[in-house]
C-alpha cells in the first residue's frame, strides 16, 4: 500500500488512549489516509502519524461548530505531497469527489472517512496548500480506562460460513471487504477483474455467493451477474455500486438481486450477505 520511497514516521503516545470506534473501520480510516497520502507523492517523501490525548476547549468550539469540547484522542496524518487548494479542500469529504484520472479511484475513500469518524461522535480538520502538503486532523472522542472487550460479532451482525466469490477492482476496498467478511466466518475467493471471476466459476469453483462491484474492467458487473446466474441459476448475487443506476434497481426489484450504496458499513454487509443466503436457501428449500 505505501511504496518503498515513501518514508513513514509514526509518534506514539506514552499512555494507553481508548476510543470507542469499531477496530475494523479505524483500520480503514487509516488505510484511506495511507493511500491519499501516497497518490499525492508519487515521487516520494515523508507520511506521518501522530498521536495524543487533548483537551479542546469552549474557544474551539465557538470559532468552529463542528468542534466539540471535551477530552480527545487526536490523531494527525500528514504529508509533504503535492498539498490542495482552497476550493479542493472544501469537496474532498464529497462522495465521488476525486482528483484522480478516471479508473483510478471512485472518490469514495475520503468520503469513508468522514463518514466513520462522524458516526465515532469524532470531528476532522484539513490543512493544506499547494506544494505544502496536507494534514488531517481526527479527534475522537476519548474513553477514561481500558473498555470491556465487545464480541468478536455482535448480535445484530450475523455471519456464516459460506464461501463468497468479491469482485471489486480498487485493491483497497478488495481488502478491507474481504477482512469484514472473513471476520463474519465467511471463506472468501477474491478477483478484480470480471473475466477473471467468470474464468474461476467455469473451472468449477465453488461457492455460495457472488458479491461484485457493478463496475469492472473488461467483463463489468452485469455482464457478469448475467453469465454467472446462466452457469448457477439459483446463486445468489450483490451488486455494490457507489453510483446507483436504473439498471440495478430493476435486477433489485425483478430478480431479488441483493444492493449495497457504497460507502456502506460492517453491518449494512453483514445483514445484505446474510439475507441473501438466508432468501436463496428458503428458495431452494420450497423449489
Amino acid at each position: 500500500m505505501i511504496t518503498g520511497n515513501i518514508e513513514l514516521d509514526l509518534v506514539t503516545s506514552r499512555e494507553p488512549l481508548y476510543v470507542c470506534c469499531d477496530p475494523t473501520q479505524l483500520e480503514q480510516v487509516l488505510m484511506n489516509l495511507a493511500v491519499n497520502a501516497r497518490d499525492a507523492m508519487p515521487h516520494g517523501g515523508r507520511l506521518s502519524f501522530a498521536l495524543s490525548s487533548v483537551l479542546v476547549d469552549e474557544q474551539a468550539h465557538h470559532e468552529a461548530p463542528e468542534v466539540r469540547p471535551g477530552r480527545f484522542v487526536q490523531l494527525i496524518a500528514s504529508d509533504n505531497g503535492c498539498g490542495m487548494d482552497a476550493t479542493l479542500v472544501d469537496r474532498i469529504f464529497e462522495p465521488f469527489f476525486t482528483t484522480k484520472p478516471l479508473g483510478r479511484g471512485t472518490g469514495l475513500g475520503l468520503s469513508v472517512v468522514y463518514g466513520i469518524v462522524r458516526h465515532s461522535g469524532g470531528f476532522i480538520e484539513v490543512r493544506s496548500k499547494p506544494g505544502h502538503g496536507t494534514t488531517f486532523v481526527i479527534h475522537l472522542p476519548r474513553v477514561e480506562g481500558e473498555p470491556p472487550l465487545a464480541p468478536r460479532i455482535s448480535p445484530e451482525r450475523v455471519g456464516g460460513t459460506e464461501a463468497i466469490l468479491l469482485v471489486e477492482d480498487e485493491p483497497m476496498v478488495l481488502r478491507v471487504t474481504q477482512r469484514l467478511l472473513e471476520r463474519l466466518g465467511y471463506r472468501v475467493y477474491v478477483a478484480m477483474r470480471g473475466d477473471d471471476a467468470l474464468a474461476m466459476m467455469e473451472a468449477g469453483l465453488e461457492f455460495d455467493l457472488l458479491l461484485t462491484d457493478a463496475l469492472l474492467p473488461g467483463l463489468d458487473g452485469h455482464q457478469l451477474y448475467r453469465r454467472a446466474r446462466t452457469l448457477r441459476p439459483r446463486l445468489p448475487v450483490v451488486f455494490m455500486s457507489g453510483h446507483p443506476g436504473s439498471e440495478i434497481d430493476e435486477y433489485v426489484v425483478r430478480e431479488g438481486v441483493g444492493y449495497l450504496q457504497k460507502p456502506f458499513t460492517h453491518d449494512d454487509l453483514a445483514a445484505k450477505i446474510r439475507a441473501s443466503l438466508d432468501a436463496r436457501g428458503r428458495l431452494n428449500a420450497g423449489a
